[in-house]
């Protein structure tokens, strides 16, 4: 397992957005602002998303996953947002269906195996229905991180 800590500087909780364009671009600018991603990663997430899109329907709640590779990323760093009201992005599953997202884990991760890694740790923080009550409930950045945290300790141990 990779070590990996979530941190509250790209937690946002309480989103309001239109569609999923403006939560990538809103996620993408707090991972630049961070110097994690180019200044353009919001474009290669968008182009990538047309043709693999990320939304994905879990058991405890609708999520995406939205990611892509760019030469300029430094580190491993995921930004979460956690929306007020759900917004369409196409399931990873069924390009022509529209799932309606409440939480986005934004990948910015440096290589392909800790590519991997990552999502084998999100694969199996989807799976528990309890954390994403949870997550949903939580407004503080610092207790969501703190969660996250906890699980992955979980998990590596």
């Amino acid at each position: 397992m990779m070590n990996y800590k979530f941190i509250p500087e790209l937690v946002e909780t309480n989103i309001s957005a239109k569609n999923k364009e403006e939560v990538i671009r809103f996620l993408a600018k707090k991972l630049a602002d961070r110097k994690c991603v180019s200044s353009h990663y919001s474009e290669l997430v968008l182009q990538r998303e047309k043709e693999y899109p990320t939304g994905l329907i879990t058991k405890g709640a609708v999520i995406a996953i939205p990611h892509a590779f760019d030469p300029k990323t430094k580190g491993n760093n995921i930004a979460i947002g956690i929306l007020k009201t759900p917004v369409g992005f196409k399931h990873m599953e069924d390009i022509d269906e529209t799932v309606p997202v409440k939480i986005v884990f934004m990948l910015a991760i440096n290589g392909s195996h800790e590519h991997m890694e990552m999502l084998k740790i999100l694969m199996q923080l989807v799976r528990d229905e309890e954390l994403f009550k949870k997550l949903q409930s939580i407004s503080s950045k610092n207790e969501i991180c703190k969660l996250l945290n906890e699980y992955i300790e979980t998990l590596e141990s």
